[in-house]
């Protein structure tokens, strides 16, 4: 699954995000502004490649060491992400057992206000109470950070909370596509500047 990702810097041509079920190849090139101080979902099973370019996107943008939450049993290759743009000397890695220590890292990472993205990778949300999910949606919101879920499965949205849900999938080597489940801000006529997926082979 990783060996197909790429460099972010390969995967951005101008482009418009358009929502509802409707499919495009994007990949977020304003994913920085875009995000700011929201939870995000990304699902499906090509998730890992959208994830891996918004993180290296937010990586450039800024000067501290992002972290990136991981399950004991989902451990990205380093090798892929470095070829996807990711910087791993300014990647904090936290394996965690489960989705009660995910959410008790997720909630501390974002009590100190240091980050600008805090990315989460425990297979999905639906282990991770309502509660917790609205108390990160605050905390995001008033220091600015972005926490990006990550999920392989497809999975609806579980709160309100998130106001970015995005899906993405690969219906053939050559492409990425992205369906834009949930959004808090309008998208007529190109609000988002996105950026199309050039063929992952």
């Amino acid at each position: 699954m990783l060996s197909a990702l790429r460099p972010a810097s390969e995967l951005i041509r101008p482009a418009r995000l358009t929502a509802g079920p409707q499919s495009a190849d994007v990949v977020c090139t304003d994913a920085v502004a875009l995000f700011r101080g929201s939870l995000v979902l990304l699902s499906g099973e090509a998730a890992l490649s959208v994830a891996t370019a918004i993180f290296a996107q937010f990586q450039h943008g800024g000067q501290v060491p992002l972290p990136w939450i991981i399950n004991d049993n989902r451990v990205p290759n380093p090798p892929d992400l470095v070829s996807a743009g990711v910087d791993l000397s300014r990647t904090i890695w936290f394996s965690v057992p489960g989705h009660a220590v995910a959410a008790t890292t997720t909630d501390a990472l974002l009590r100190s206000g240091e980050f600008p993205l805090i990315c989460v990778d425990v297979a999905g949300l639906a282990a991770i109470s309502p509660g917790n999910i609205a108390r990160f949606m605050h905390r995001a919101r008033g220091n600015g950070t972005t926490v990006l879920f990550l999920s392989e499965s497809s999975v609806a949205a579980p709160s309100p909370a998130i106001a970015f849900q995005l899906e993405v999938t690969a219906p053939d080597s050559h492409r990425l596509e992205v369906h834009v489940r949930r959004t808090r801000v309008p998208l007529n006529d190109g609000v988002c500047n996105v950026g199309t997926a050039v063929p992952l082979s």
